[in-house]
């Protein structure tokens, strides 16, 4: 019920309970494949990142959103050394809710 939870004095409810806080992914990494019509999928390389965070921030008690900082490549698998590709990754997250 909106206005209810103790978390946030019973002020306001919603997305407010998590006004600061955020979601942390480790372990962030990208396959890369060559697509080809004509015969299998050839694996190029993985592309790995650091960890990444996005704290939320919240506008109303129905909608928060956050993102991360561009992170860039810190580590690279390749099966050979035929491709270098870079590429960086972001994370955004928000919530939406609805009560009923």
């Amino acid at each position: 019920m909106i206005g209810s939870d103790p978390v946030d004095g019973g002020a306001s409810g919603g997305c407010f309970n998590v006004d600061n806080m955020g979601v942390g992914v480790t372990g962030n990494y990208i396959d890369l494949y060559e697509l080809d019509p004509w015969d299998q999928d050839d694996w190029v390389q993985r592309l790995g990142y650091d960890s990444t965070y996005a704290p939320l921030a919240c506008e109303d008690a129905y909608y928060c959103y956050g993102e991360s900082d561009w992170k860039h490549v810190t580590g690279r698998f390749l099966e050979s050394n035929e491709y270098e590709v870079d590429a960086q990754v972001r994370m955004r997250l928000w919530t939406d809710l609805a009560f009923y």
